[in-house]
């Protein structure tokens, strides 16, 4: 048997290629995420303009993401109007007037508390459309009713707010990268109807 110090060499080598290969994959799904949201973005910047439509986004968990997004389309002033990110509960209630009373009683991750977060931004933009999004995206956080990867997305246009509940797999980045993701496509087709 080789002595001891020739092994951890071919060990290390071992583990530097596991790594590699996890972060090679992870960076692969998040370009292909990515090259998704550019996709969607341009579609809706197109629908938006063409139906001269306005919107305005209220984020929580996705931190920007949803606005960055959608900002990165060249003529998005036509328009995007506002995006808020309300990553705390303080914030919620001043910026978005989202009830103390329910935030406590549904907690600001919740479907009551999305609901209002669109609906709010709609009105404080003036808006035709308003998102919302709010979630726990980990690596920490999250209920037995909401775990880690819950994320509650809600879209006020017209007479309707429409909110959908997710739950999605994989590390921080996934998780807000895969909401962003199912926002643009629920934006979509609701213009498109």
């Amino acid at each position: 048997m080789p002595p001891f110090f020739i092994l951890l060499p071919a060990f290390f080598s071992k583990l530097l290629f596991k790594d590699n290969l996890a972060f090679f994959i992870f960076s692969v799904k998040i370009a292909l995420v990515d090259r998704e949201i550019n996709f969607l973005s341009k579609q809706i910047g197109r629908l938006l303009t063409k139906k001269r439509l306005t919107l305005a986004v209220a984020e929580s968990c996705t931190g920007g993401l949803l606005s960055s997004a959608i900002t990165d389309i060249g003529g998005s002033s036509k328009y995007f109007l506002l995006g808020i990110v309300a990553y705390s509960r303080i914030q919620k209630e001043k910026l978005l007037k989202i009830p103390l009373s329910i935030l406590k009683k549904y907690s600001p991750v919740s479907q009551e508390t999305v609901k209002l977060m669109a609906q709010n931004i709609r009105k404080i933009a003036l808006t035709d459309i308003g998102i919302g999004i709010t979630g726990y995206a980990g690596p920490k956080g999250g209920r037995l009713k909401n775990p880690r990867g819950t994320v509650y997305i809600g879209l006020a246009f017209k007479e309707k707010t429409e909110v959908k509940k997710y739950s999605f797999g994989g590390q921080r980045k996934e998780i807000k990268k895969k909401a962003v993701k199912k926002a643009l496509e629920l934006l979509r087709q609701e213009v498109m109807e």
